[in-house]
């Protein structure tokens, strides 16, 4: 009687511990998945910031403006406006 019931205990251990770490798993992906999904996001809205930081700046040296005061008003680098025409 002792045995059996050791052995139906040692097989619920195993049973649970599977469906755990399935489980853990299956939470790990999902997390992975949102925080690479976060990543792109944030990557893709810095992209676009720059992208309108150079159009602003492509802008504002056609109309005449320093490329001192640009890169004060945008933050960029005066090498990345003094490339741009």
């Amino acid at each position: 009687l002792e045995s059996t019931k050791a052995a139906a205990e040692l097989v619920g251990w195993k049973k649970g511990r599977k469906e755990g770490r399935k489980e853990g798993r299956k939470e790990g992906l999902q997390a992975g998945r949102e925080e690479g999904l976060q990543a792109g996001r944030e990557e893709g809205l810095q992209a676009g910031r720059r992208s309108e930081q150079l159009n602003i700046a492509k802008a504002l040296k056609q109309e005449g403006m320093s490329v001192t005061l640009i890169a004060q008003v945008t933050g960029l680098t005066l090498e990345d406006i003094e490339v741009l025409e």
